[in-house]
């Protein structure tokens, strides 16, 4: 019986190894979250220097990468979650959105609590709409 176990779990263990590496090391996917990780805590000013915000992106890596608005980068919920925040400069403004306006509640939520300016621009495709009108 312990054998079977041990087995199941290393077979558990091989399968998530492989999933993994799928998603996170397809060239797009892999690409676009390293560049939106290391963009989001170094550099505020790629996303909209011009007005002092950032626009972030609470999904997930991958869908991220399948479509976003343009300058945003890519932040997921569960960081903000567990205590990490897009940038540590306080003055500048955080717009968050994600695919239907829940996540990006619940981040701007959280980011308020925290003592940023934040706006909850809601789902990507209104997103995408508010931020053309600008």
């Amino acid at each position: 019986m312990r054998m079977i176990i041990t087995t199941v779990v290393l077979a558990l263990a091989i399968i998530g190894s492989v999933i993994w590496t799928a998603v996170n090391h397809n060239g797009k996917t892999a690409k676009s979250a390293q560049s939106a990780e290391t963009s989001s805590v170094k550099d505020t000013k790629s996303s909209d220097s011009s007005k002092n915000r950032l626009i972030v992106d609470v999904r997930t890596p991958e869908e991220y990468a399948a479509d976003h608005v343009d300058g945003a980068i890519n932040f997921p919920l569960d960081k903000i979650q567990n205590g990490e925040y897009p940038t540590t400069d306080k003055s500048i403004e955080i717009d968050v959105y994600c695919r239907s306006g829940a996540r990006a509640t619940t981040a701007a939520k959280i980011l308020s609590d925290a003592g940023y300016k934040v706006v909850n621009l809601g789902g990507i495709a209104t997103a995408k709409e508010k931020l053309s009108k600008e």
